[in-house]
């Protein structure tokens, strides 16, 4: 993980500067819920960077997962944005952002914080990306441990 974020820290000091500032500026100027909802999707389409780690991350969870899971698995997708995955289970996708999960079956419109389930209730847990935007990177570990 370290060697991923290091990595991002340096392709973004490649991209234009005033992009950036202008995109953070928004990003700050919004809460998770307002930025979330005004999304159609989480990974923007044309973008080398995304395609490429976004890749990285599917073919990650898949060649880890996949062999652990079966078809009755239960698997909480926390922070879920809509993506889904090619691994056996039944998916539950958990986010703040109704838009982004109200298609998908088991959907659940929540925080990670606070999640509306009991303690082992799932076989798997996949949280991609979810902690950056929490105010509580704790209370969320603490959420989906």
């Amino acid at each position: 993980i370290v060697t991923k974020d290091i990595g991002e820290l340096f392709i973004l000091v490649r991209i234009d500067i005033k992009t950036f500032r202008r995109e953070y500026t928004v990003m700050q100027s919004k809460s998770p819920l307002e930025l979330y909802s005004s999304l159609k999707q989480v990974w923007p389409d044309n973008n080398k960077w995304y395609d490429h780690t976004h890749k990285v991350i599917i073919q990650f969870i898949e060649k880890e997962l996949t062999s652990k899971l079966n078809k009755t698995s239960t698997i909480l997708n926390a922070g879920s944005g809509g993506s889904v995955y090619n691994i056996p289970g039944i998916f539950y996708h958990v986010d703040i952002a109704e838009n982004l999960i109200k298609n998908l079956p088991h959907h659940y419109v929540a925080s990670i914080e606070n999640l509306p389930f009991k303690e082992n209730t799932f076989d798997a847990i996949i949280c991609v990306g979810s902690c950056n935007q929490l105010l509580s990177c704790i209370r969320m570990c603490n959420g989906i441990s």
